[in-house]
């Protein structure tokens, strides 16, 4: 099931102000940050690195290497 929305209504002055206003600050930008796209101004990082200990690794390999054993053994019985 999807939703179709087709935006075929004028933009109103104010989300025309927006989207002037953040042209202007994409201009103003230093070179090095002129790539940026309009949707990343103001924008907060939310990523962050998970690490895995080796012994959470070798649990989670046993454990495909278990279920791959599971699902080998029914095909030829």
């Amino acid at each position: 099931m999807s939703i179709i929305y087709n935006d075929t209504q004028e933009k109103t002055e104010l989300q025309r102000r927006i989207v002037a206003e953040l042209r202007e600050k994409q201009a103003a930008a230093p070179l090095n940050e002129a790539g940026q796209s309009l949707s990343s101004f103001d924008e907060p990082d939310y990523s962050r690195e998970v690490s895995m200990s080796p012994a959470t690794r070798w649990v989670i390999i046993l454990l495909a290497m278990a279920a791959l054993a599971v699902v080998l053994f029914m095909v030829v019985a």
